[in-house]
C-alpha cells in the first residue's frame, strides 16, 4: 500500500542551492578536463606544423618545392587537423555523456531529498 506523505510547500531555493553543491564539482571537473585536453592538442598542433612550415618555406624558397606542391602540403596537414579534431569531438562527446549521466544521477538524488524519498 502507498505510504502517506506529507505535502508540504516545496523549497524552491532549497532545491537550487542543493542542485549547484551537487553540480558545481562535475561541471568543474568537465570544464578542467576539457580544457587541458584541448590546450595539449592545440599545442602538439603548433608544435608539429612548426617545423614543417619552416622546412617547406626554406624548400619552397630553394626552389625544392613549387607553389602547388607547397599548397598541397598546406592543405594535407590542414586535412589532418580536422580529421584529429574530428577525433576529438566524439571522445569529448564521450566524456560530456558520462558527466550529464553524473549531473542527472546528482539531480535525481538531490529532488528526491526535497521531496523526502533521498
Amino acid at each position: 500500500m502507498a505510504k502517506d506523505l506529507k505535502h508540504k510547500e516545496f523549497d524552491w531555493k532549497a532545491l537550487l542551492d542543493d542542485l549547484q553543491l551537487s553540480l558545481s564539482p562535475i561541471v568543474k571537473e568537465l570544464a578542467r578536463t576539457e580544457a587541458k585536453t584541448w590546450g595539449k592538442d592545440f599545442l602538439a598542433f603548433v608544435k608539429t606544423r612548426k617545423s614543417k612550415l619552416e622546412k617547406w618555406t626554406k624548400q619552397r624558397a630553394a626552389g625544392e618545392l613549387d607553389d602547388d606542391d607547397f599548397v598541397d602540403l598546406v592543405h594535407g596537414e590542414i586535412n589532418t587537423e580536422s580529421l584529429l579534431l574530428l577525433k576529438n569531438k566524439g571522445l569529448s562527446l564521450i566524456r560530456q555523456k558520462k558527466y550529464q549521466e553524473l549531473a542527472l544521477n546528482a539531480v535525481s538524488g538531490v529532488l528526491l531529498k526535497q521531496v523526502g524519498l533521498g
